[in-house]
């Protein structure tokens, strides 16, 4: 008989039925009659009487099936920077996938071996990254500070304008930052990186001023100083400016350092002690005096 020998199939693997006539014609059984996809073994194939022919040993050969070791998980932030599916595994087996190609669209991708590999089938899942961060900026108490609006799971990196690491925590204090710094020239930006298995977004924050005291007078006359009152780093929502008899003189939404001492009008008012409602972003509300000199 010229069945072929030896044999080799996947532990657990379907076992191939064997056939009671081989390839040139000649007809028996088999002991054991069935193959065990469990164990290595010897089957033995006895020619039926009248044939002339000899008994047959088929060796089978059970192997344990190889997992391709390419990752279960792949987590992708870029979908315009995709990567290819590579056909053979990192521990050497080759075959194919389904789809072939990533598609943002699909989170589920099958491995399928090549036959004779004793080989198992894999699936790959993506997960599809979006970081989402925003700066909050403002004043809390006398610092001025940035704050990256995200998940406590990100990995944050704050540089400042020459590429220097200068936080990596969630918030920048920009007033602590610039403590020991002579001369600070305005604006300065600074650039946020927030990282996540893998996956990293940046976005870029200018600050124009870190000024978080509430001025008490001003002086409008035009030489650069004091010319205005400067709120800037306070997330002013609205500021209302009366006089000493409880007179509108000024009022602004989302307010940053307009008021130059002029009445709604554009009039200069006169000197003296004018009082102030501020409500911040924040929901503070804050009052007070000013004092204008020109």
């Amino acid at each position: 008989p010229n069945f072929t020998t030896p044999i080799s199939i996947c532990t657990g693997a379907i076992a191939p039925v064997l056939n009671t006539t081989s390839p040139n014609g000649i007809s028996g059984t088999w002991t054991p009659s069935a193959i065990n996809n469990t164990a290595s073994g010897d089957y033995r194939f006895v020619p039926n009487a009248g044939q002339c022919a000899s008994d047959f040993v088929l060796h089978v050969n059970v192997g344990n099936s190889m997992i391709p070791d390419f990752p279960s998980v792949l987590s992708i932030c870029n979908a315009s920077n995709l990567p290819v599916l590579n056909p053979v595994s990192p521990n050497g087996i080759a075959g194919s996938w389904n789809p072939a190609v990533i598609n943002p669209n699909i989170d589920s991708y099958i491995f399928t071996p090549n036959p004779g590999q004793c080989a198992q089938i894999h699936t790959l899942n993506i997960n599809w990254e979006t970081l989402l961060v925003t700066i909050k900026k403002g004043c809390v108490g006398q610092n001025y500070m940035l704050e990256a609006m995200g998940s406590s799971s990100h990995h944050y990196e704050w540089k400042d304008e020459q590429g220097r690491i200068v936080s990596t925590s969630a918030i920048l204090n920009v007033t602590d930052l610039l403590s020991d710094v002579t001369q600070t020239i305005f604006p300065i930006t600074y650039e946020l990186t927030a990282t996540q298995n893998g996956c990293s977004v940046s976005q870029h924050e200018t600050v124009d001023e870190i000024f978080c005291s509430i001025p008490r007078g001003i002086s409008p006359n035009n030489d650069n100083k004091n010319d205005t009152f400067d709120l800037t780093g306070l997330g002013v929502k609205e500021l209302t400016v009366f006089n000493r008899y409880g007179t509108k003189v000024y009022h602004a939404i989302n307010y940053k350092n307009e008021w130059n001492g002029s009445s709604k009008n554009g009039d200069l008012l006169p000197d003296g002690v004018y009082y102030y409602v501020i409500d911040t972003v924040s929901s503070e509300h804050l009052t007070g005096w000013v004092y204008i000199n020109k």
